[in-house]
C-alpha cells in the first residue's frame, strides 16, 4: 500500500481521509516501485495531509497509517488520518 501526500488541497493541522489515487497516478506509482523496488502495490491513495507524531511533526505517524490501510483494505469505513 502507497499513501502519497499532494499539496492540492493541503490544510496543515486538519485531518484528512485518503481517497483512491487517479488510475494515471497509480499506475505510475505501481511501475515506479515494480521497476525499482520488485514488489507490487496492491493499493494507491492519495491525501491532503498525513499525519504526524504528535511528539515530533515531521515524523509520520506509521502506526496510525497501517490502521487506516488495514481498515479500508478490509472494506471497513475508516476515519480521518
Amino acid at each position: 500500500v502507497v499513501i502519497l501526500e499532494t499539496e492540492d488541497g493541503h490544510r496543515p493541522g486538519k485531518a484528512a481521509r485518503p481517497k483512491p489515487a487517479a488510475p494515471s497516478l497509480s499506475e505510475a506509482v505501481r511501475r515506479a516501485v515494480r521497476e525499482r523496488a520488485g514488489v507490487e502495490v496492491v493499493a494507491v491513495f492519495e491525501t491532503r495531509a498525513l499525519p504526524t507524531d504528535i511528539r515530533h511533526n515531521s515524523k509520520i505517524d506509521r502506526a496510525a497509517l497501517s490502521r487506516w490501510s488495514e481498515q479500508t483494505l478490509r472494506g471497513e469505513r475508516a476515519a480521518a488520518l
